[in-house]
């Protein structure tokens, strides 16, 4: 076991190749590998996990709150319990993660699940799947993956090629949304005037009352876009 700084929030760093790496966030004080790994205190004042073997799946246990950094090749990255800041890097692995204060979230092409983010949540893949259920701020970034996003209370900024996009706003934050040939379905609070401004060939549908309480960029080639208020 490793103890985290006592002055300080622990920060956990992950280093893997073709193993799972599995986090749990719990009431505790040490850092535990409880599987496949060892960890080691950093000259920085970080905790450092490297698996056995490069392709040993590691189970690790730390403090709730921690600060996790996981870089991985193909395994998957399964973050479970309240975090803070969140980095993740894999090739192929897909990402689960449970709660975090913000997230950065980096994948070629495996499937990307956030439940709960706090702050800023920055997603980018190339044919991954993006689920989130709930963030404060949304920067999404793909080009052939489905993004459904539930709930985002401040602005939201997506970007997509040929993958669909299903965004639930609040509206408290602007919204941008770039596509060339993806569908996009944005919805806002019921009674909500949004102010849209569409670019290239988009055509925005849907029945809603124009106004200044949020603004809506959309950008699109030949995709659909549907703005609902409901």
């Amino acid at each position: 076991m490793v103890a985290p700084p006592a002055d300080s929030r622990l920060r956990l760093r992950i280093s893997a190749a073709s193993g799972r790496v599995r986090v749990i966030a719990e009431p505790r004080e040490h850092v535990l590998v409880e599987r496949g790994g060892s960890a080691h205190g950093a000259d920085d004042g970080a905790v450092e996990v490297r698996p056995t073997r490069r392709s040993d799946s590691v189970v690790v246990r730390c403090p709730v709150g921690a600060d996790v950094v996981v870089g991985t090749q193909s395994g998957r990255v399964d973050l479970g319990g309240q975090f803070g800041a969140v980095g993740v890097t894999s090739h192929s692995g897909s990402i689960h993660v449970a709660a975090v204060a913000s997230a950065d979230l980096r994948t070629v092409s495996g499937r990307v699940e956030v439940e709960a983010c706090a702050g800023r949540c920055r997603i980018s893949t190339t044919s991954g799947k993006i689920t989130v259920g709930a963030s404060g701020d949304a920067e999404i970034s793909t080009t052939s993956g489905t993004v459904r996003i539930d709930g985002v209370r401040g602005s939201a900024q997506l970007r997509s090629v040929s993958g669909s996009v299903h965004l639930v706003s609040s509206g408290g934050g602007p919204i941008r949304i770039s596509t060339v040939s993806g569908t996009i379905e944005v919805r806002l609070p019921s009674g909500m005037r949004p102010h849209v401004r569409a670019a290239g060939r988009a055509r925005v549908k849907g029945t809603f009352e124009p106004g200044d309480d949020v603004q809506v960029d959309v950008a699109a080639v030949s995709g659909t876009v549907r703005l609902v208020t409901s």
